[in-house]
């Protein structure tokens, strides 16, 4: 929590990076793991203590880009949401 009493932004970020970070994986081979390239997020909502969902989906795969998209809810709110490009690179 952050001195306001809500959810800091970083974490929010984090956590949608991470739910993209699957995302991704999930549709690569087990040699290749999702980098960041790029993620814009929009705060929409402040996050207060409790349960925080994060929703992301593979827009669009490339042969070595692909872009995703996440939102961070918490009950019927929607907290953020990110877009995001990953690069797809060989270990």
């Amino acid at each position: 929590m952050n001195p306001a009493g809500t959810v800091h932004g970083g974490v929010l970020a984090t956590l949608a990076d991470t739910a993209m970070a699957s995302a991704v994986r999930s549709s690569t081979d087990d040699g290749e793991a999702p980098a960041t390239s790029q993620m814009t997020i929009a705060f929409l909502n402040p996050g207060r203590a409790g349960r925080i969902v994060v929703n992301a989906e593979v827009r669009k795969q490339g042969a070595h880009l692909m872009l995703c998209e996440a939102d961070v809810e918490q009950g019927e709110q929607t907290l953020a949401h990110a877009v995001a490009t990953f690069a797809v690179v060989r270990r």
